[in-house]
């Protein structure tokens, strides 16, 4: 991207610099982790930017990272802030994820990220279901209607389709097994009501991120792409009908107990 492209990308997020707060402001009710990269700060070098599409340009433009998926990317800010931890306070490379070898400071890991070219989110496999919070795919869904839930019914015979009882793990579209550990750390995963708010905040800037991606040839998913995207398909509509199933548990269990205070 060249400099007129730059100041252009510059100009368009002026708008929306008031609603990207600092760090020690991100978020009412829960502060910052300690250690964690702001969400205007780079994740691989110290630069810091004015706003969180800047930041995001300039690791695109500057250290070719890339979002994956990101036309499903529903939270922007949520992601960032969540690799911020993960790199700030983990100490954990993106692309290694928890398998490489560990980092004692900020500055080590992102100058092993530099250095190795893994300036890049690892989501293959089971790994995609760590940020598949951060993405609504329901639109790619041959039937979806917005604010439907998906069918009962189907979800059931997706279940039964790809359950191995043996192994007890669950068979994604794309072959890979998803071990009974990892499938309820993601369905236990929360991120907390704020989420909402975030999300509607962060389609305009989601959809410069896409021009900007565009304009460096991006043509959208392929390949693998395609079949991480139909994978994290599968196991959110799957955490719905947990949600929806345990929410009912839930229900039935406080109406077992609930005494009703009458008086004749």
């Amino acid at each position: 991207m060249d400099s007129e492209e730059e100041l252009e990308y510059e100009d368009a997020d002026t708008t929306d610099e008031a609603e990207e707060p600092d760090a020690e402001r991100e978020e009412a009710g829960r502060g910052p982790f300690v250690g964690a990269i702001p969400i205007t700060d780079c994740l691989f070098c110290p630069h810091h930017s004015s706003s969180l599409v800047k930041n995001v340009a300039h690791m695109t433009k500057v250290h070719s990272f890339f979002i994956p998926d990101i036309e499903y990317l529903s939270d922007l800010k949520g992601l960032i802030r969540y690799l911020g931890e993960k790199v700030g306070v983990g100490k954990i490379c993106l692309w290694c994820n928890e398998k490489g070898k560990s980092f004692y400071s900020t500055e080590a890991v992102q100058a092993h990220m530099n250095d190795k070219s893994h300036c890049k989110l690892f989501a293959d496999g089971d790994a995609a279901l760590e940020f598949a919070d951060f993405y609504d795919f329901r639109s790619s869904y041959p039937d979806y209607k917005e604010g439907e839930f998906p069918d009962e019914a189907e979800l059931c015979s997706e279940r039964l389709l790809g359950y191995d009882d043996e192994t007890m793990e669950l068979i994604l579209p794309s072959g890979a097994r998803l071990g009974h550990r990892s499938l309820m750390r993601y369905y236990k995963q929360r991120f907390g009501l704020s989420r909402a708010v975030a999300v509607a905040k962060n389609q305009k800037a989601v959809g410069r991120i896409l021009q900007q991606y565009r304009a460096l040839g991006w043509t959208g998913s392929t390949g693998a792409a395609l079949a991480r995207e139909r994978d994290m398909q599968y196991v959110q509509r799957m955490k719905s009908k947990w949600l929806l199933k345990t929410g009912m548990k839930n229900n039935a269990t406080k109406q077992m107990h609930f005494r009703p205070q009458v008086r004749f």
